[in-house]
């Protein structure tokens, strides 16, 4: 278990990624962790989601294999699970459902809304934001306690 700060440094970090123009994919796709898409004019090109931007977020930790069509932990060369991810996160499974899935959100518990599978990234992020609102007391874009 990571420490609140820790926590809550990369939930902002996280926030900003996906509100920035920075993209590790060609196509954002709510429904797919990373995938790789038919291209006339270039060799290889991915569409993703916000698990997919993992390796954009923390390179050092995350790495993308379009080989495998999987996020790879860098450390251990294995595949990335969920478990990893919750871990990482500091989030339980109902909390990750929450924030990475389509149609498995609790606005009444976590805040935000409901997202189907065409979820825009931006949709995401706010997703994500109102959850550290609503669980963490923090706001994500002031950096205040509230």
């Amino acid at each position: 278990m990571i420490s609140r700060k820790t926590k809550l440094k990369r939930f902002t970090k996280y926030y900003n990624y996906l509100i920035s123009d920075k993209a590790i994919h060609d196509q954002w796709k709510f429904k797919y962790v990373v995938r790789e898409i038919e291209s006339l004019f270039r060799s290889r090109r991915s569409c993703g989601c916000a698990l997919g931007e993992l390796p954009g977020v923390w390179p050092h930790v995350f790495a993308l294999s379009l080989d495998r069509e999987e996020i790879i932990h860098v450390r251990s060369k294995a595949r990335l699970t969920f478990i990893r991810i919750r871990e990482f996160l500091s989030i339980s499974a109902s909390e990750e459902s929450h924030l990475f899935y389509p149609r498995q959100q609790n606005p009444s518990k976590f805040g935000g809304i409901w997202l189907d599978s065409d979820a825009s990234r931006d949709q995401v992020a706010e997703n994500m934001y109102q959850f550290i609102k609503v669980t963490e007391k923090f706001d994500l874009k002031t950096q205040e306690e509230l």
